[in-house]
């Protein structure tokens, strides 16, 4: 990912969890003089002077903004840091789902889900944190299956009671963000699943 997205100028070295370990193990301070930092996907502690941050961080605000600064104190254009964070995300989302969409492909739905998110995002002018928004991909690519499956069985309306001007407004933009795949895989999005959509952006907007 990120050979796709960057610039390239820098180089990448992938290793395994023992030889990096005792590559930190056995080198002085000096040995790193031009490593940018380590990428890990297991929290690995060390008294040299480098940073290092875990992969799955970047779904928290701070853990994100950490990696995006050493990409571009690098000399990585801000465009490019956010394309890699993006593949990052739509990829961790993928493998969360693929097993357990039954009929749906997980690499087509999670564009149409991203679609979606970045929908909401523009509307309410907020930036979720990548952990929300893992969540959120997850929740929509179960949904958009759910209401397939709904879309072949007797209707079953269920009454959601709207209490609030937010909670309106949030059912009346969602109808049109969810317009687009209603009718590209021909079903209805329920006002009860939009319920649960506001319930878990309503801290957020």
């Amino acid at each position: 990912m990120m050979r796709n997205t960057l610039s390239g100028k820098e180089q990448i070295i992938t290793m395994d969890y023992k030889d990096l370990r005792a590559t930190l193990d056995n080198h002085d301070q000096r040995f790193f003089d031009k490593t940018q930092f380590v990428l890990t996907t297991t929290d690995i502690t060390t008294d040299l002077n480098i940073a290092i941050i875990n992969i799955y961080d970047i779904m928290e605000k701070t853990g994100y903004y950490q990696l995006v600064k050493l990409l571009t104190d690098a000399g990585e254009r801000q465009a490019d840091c956010q394309h890699f964070m993006d593949q990052l995300l739509k990829f961790f989302s993928i493998e969360g789902i693929r097993d357990r969409l039954q009929f749906l492909n997980p690499d087509v739905v999670i564009n149409e889900v991203e679609k979606i998110t970045s929908s909401y995002q523009a509307y309410y002018g907020i930036e979720l944190a990548g952990k929300v928004r893992l969540n959120l991909y997850m929740h929509l690519a179960l949904m958009i299956e759910r209401m397939l499956l709904a879309s072949h069985k007797p209707d079953k309306v269920t009454t959601i009671k709207i209490t609030s001007d937010q909670e309106h407004e949030f059912f009346s933009v969602s109808h049109t963000i969810f317009h687009g795949i209603e009718v590209k895989y021909n079903f209805k999005v329920a006002d009860y699943e939009i319920s649960l959509m506001y319930q878990l952006l309503a801290p957020y907007i």
